[in-house]
């Protein structure tokens, strides 16, 4: 258990504000959780279409990061 999760978060706020965002780092990892994802058998599912909302969701997030840089 962490005594103080405030502390914590402040530091890893700090940490993360301190790097600077490394889009194609960021790419290559997302392109790597895929291919293992697809190892193993998650993907493709059987509905192609099941899923959409979350790449939507993940490419606004990826636009948002590219944007404040």
């Amino acid at each position: 258990m962490i005594p103080n999760p405030s502390l914590l978060q402040d530091f890893e706020r700090r940490l993360i504000a301190s790097e600077p965002v490394d889009f194609e780092r960021n790419l290559r990892l997302a392109e790597d959780l895929y291919d293992h994802a697809r190892r193993l058998g998650k993907l493709p599912g059987p509905d192609p279409i099941e899923g959409v909302e979350t790449n939507i969701r993940m490419v606004r997030v990826f636009r948002s990061v590219q944007d404040a840089s």
